[in-house]
């Protein structure tokens, strides 16, 4: 599909279908993206009070929490105060899902799950606003590399098991102007057939585990297959760390700009890479909070609030990551915060398209 085509036609529709303003959301982050460092908090913690009062109203896991420990949002008058409340544990989000969910809301949600360590996966419910900000801030980060809505995509992910769900999937991946390659069982055959499909869609980008597209790139290379031939300019990584080595063989052997995306299906898209390496985290949406635990400054603990999702607010949860916030501002001019995070990190992120 045309990517103008797209853009103009399909995406205002899918918008509506949807009831996601990402359009009018990308708007919004492309002006606070320059707003000052002291803006961005401010209008963090306005988000924050709104959420907190609508979570002690209106969703009883929070009702009951704040009673038990004898707290009102209005006794809640900055972010210091916030961090005193008990962090969420995955077990309370798993076990504790139906009093997590607002019962009175009116905004269109959507249904994800999320990978359990447990076995036990978490069922996820994330309301239109907060997918649209979601997509808006991942459009954003593209958009810092030339990466227009609407591109041509490559999309080595995983498909559903379940069929139904899968031909959903294949629906949206024509609609999105994007087509997906399977990430497991590479073989030299895998691989041939990958690289031909790569050169007919022409696709500038692709969208990836980082495992599989490094396994993907040294079967090339053994090949001898010319995979900077191929008009693949960018590969963003997500759902797994990007090791310094595989970065090093993908951009290599595609001659191209790794990308590096970090999120989870509980809390959205947390943070993304900019054109100068900065992580920038997504501060519109997301307060990320760095809470060390005796590890030192380096392994805090991260804590994740999504400020938009009014439909199931996790505040303050325990994403079992490890990282820091850097003190330094990013010389892309930016002043949304840049965080590092350690290797080895687990998401169990399958983050909607």
């Amino acid at each position: 599909m045309i990517p103008a085509i797209q853009r103009a036609v399909i995406l205002p529709v899918i918008e509506r279908l949807r009831s996601e303003p990402i359009s009018k959301c990308l708007r919004e982050l492309n002006r606070t993206q320059w707003h000052s460092h002291e803006q961005l908090r401010a209008l963090q913690w306005e988000k924050l009070r709104i959420l907190i009062e609508h979570c002690y109203r209106n969703v009883p896991f929070y009702r009951r929490r704040f009673d038990e420990i004898g707290v009102r949002p209005g006794d809640i008058r900055n972010l210091e105060d916030f961090a005193k409340l008990p962090p969420l544990t995955k077990d309370e989000v798993r076990f504790q899902r139906t009093d997590l969910i607002d019962p009175t809301t009116r905004r269109r949600v959507e249904h994800c799950r999320s990978g359990g360590t447990l076995g036990i996966p978490m069922v996820l419910v994330r309301d239109s606003l907060a997918s649209a900000y979601m997509r808006a801030a991942r459009a954003r980060g593209l958009g810092w590399f030339g990466i227009r809505m609407g591109e041509r995509q490559i999309r080595i992910w995983g498909v559903p098991l379940d069929p139904k769900a899968a031909r959903r999937e294949r629906r949206k991946d024509f609609l999105l102007n994007r087509i997906r390659l399977s990430p497991f069982e590479i073989t030299r055959e895998t691989v041939r057939s990958h690289f031909e499909a790569m050169k007919r869609f022409g696709a500038r980008y692709a969208y990836c585990y980082p495992s599989a597209m490094y396994r993907i790139c040294q079967i090339m290379r053994e090949m001898g297959l010319d995979a900077r031939g191929l008009p693949i300019e960018f590969v963003v990584c997500s759902a797994e760390t990007v090791y310094a080595h595989q970065r090093a063989v993908i951009e290599e052997t595609l001659g191209c700009r790794v990308i590096d995306e970090y999120g989870c299906n509980e809390s959205g898209l947390i943070a993304l890479e900019c054109p100068e390496g900065g992580m920038h985290l997504s501060m519109e949406s997301i307060l990320a909070e760095f809470v060390e635990r005796g590890a030192g400054p380096e392994h805090a603990e991260i804590l994740l609030t999504n400020l938009d999702n009014f439909s199931m607010p996790l505040l303050r949860y325990q994403i079992a990551d490890t990282g820091h916030l850097l003190k330094k501002r990013c010389s892309c001019g930016r002043q949304l915060d840049i965080m590092s995070f350690d290797a080895g990190r687990v998401l169990g992120m399958l983050m909607a398209a």
